[in-house]
């Protein structure tokens, strides 16, 4: 939480991390983005951060707005609006808009997970699409 990568293959129970999903688009068209990322089992949202959480760390980015936030046992969820409309786009000076979301995970079951990819794609058009690659979480017993 100072602001170094996790070191994943190395967590501790209940050692608290900030998970970081990052996009960019290519272009400056309104798109609706929806954001999914499953939760390696053995975390634990604690809380998404918004807006002005981030001033409590300063290694963050200006987090984005979100339209909608969903934390549940096994997912986070977000949905957010990102670029212009047409009419509007070329007065912005925005050429690649981007996404800066993030929230605080805590490791709570010690074992090896699996950690599944974070999506995020235009909820309107399902082809727009990207996603993280996958990985492995390894959570050691608390001393």
């Amino acid at each position: 939480m100072a602001g170094q990568p996790a070191d994943l293959a190395n967590l501790k129970q209940n050692q608290r991390v900030i998970v970081v999903l990052s996009g960019r688009m290519e272009n400056n068209l309104l798109r609706q983005i929806g954001v999914i990322d499953l939760l390696p089992a053995g975390l634990e949202i604690e809380m998404p951060l918004k807006g002005d959480d981030a001033k409590a760390y300063s290694f963050l980015s200006t987090l984005t707005d979100l339209s909608m936030t969903d934390v549940r046992d096994d997912r986070f969820v977000a949905a957010l609006t990102l670029g212009w409309p047409a009419d509007d786009r070329w007065s912005r000076k925005v050429e690649h808009p981007e996404f800066h979301i993030a929230y605080i995970a805590r490791a709570v079951t010690a074992g090896r997970f699996v950690m599944p990819a974070a999506t995020a794609e235009d909820m309107y058009a399902p082809g727009v699409a990207a996603r993280t690659r996958m990985g492995t979480v390894t959570i050691s017993p608390a001393r």
